[in-house]
């Protein structure tokens, strides 16, 4: 007597049986994936990840700050300036430094702003940084009066005019 025959199960319920030997999938095999050759695909999952993050929490539009916590503020490294200054007997102000920081930033200028825009920006910032390192008490109240007067004095900035 000859045992019964088991139906052979259809392809569809067949098992998928894998040789031992076969090696991982890409995607799987971490080894691979830290490689120098897979490092194109490592920028790229850096860049589609957060992208289909934003996508699913319906974030059009981003804004990325570079820098650090540690950076301390304006105000905190401008009194430490004014402070290394008058340890070391320098001035708060230096015109000869002001005119090449405001000749540099113009000729940097790309537009759309004028010269004379650009020149009343950057003058404000010199202005306002001697202004925190006086009121910390770090320079002569002469300065920060030079200052004001010059702020009040400075003629109305002109809308570029077309070319």
């Amino acid at each position: 007597m000859t045992a019964p025959r088991k139906p052979k199960p259809s392809p569809q319920h067949a098992p998928k049986l894998k040789p031992q030997h076969a090696p991982k999938p890409p995607h799987e095999d971490l080894e691979f994936l830290q490689s120098t050759p897979a490092r194109p695909l490592r920028i790229m999952a850096e860049y589609l990840q957060p992208m289909m993050q934003l996508k699913k929490e319906n974030i059009g539009d981003t804004i990325v700050m570079f820098g650090s916590a540690r950076i301390e503020s304006r105000e905190t490294a401008l009194t430490r300036l004014g402070r290394l200054k008058g340890e070391s007997g320098q001035a708060l102000r230096v015109p000869a430094r002001e005119r090449e920081i405001l000749e540099r930033m113009t000729q940097l200028n790309p537009g759309p702003l004028d010269t004379a825009a650009v020149e009343t920006i950057y003058q404000r910032i010199l202005d306002e940084s001697i202004r925190i390192q006086v009121q910390h008490g770090l320079g002569s109240a002469e300065i920060a009066a030079t200052a004001v007067a010059r702020k009040s004095a400075q003629p109305k900035p002109r809308k570029a005019v077309p070319a």
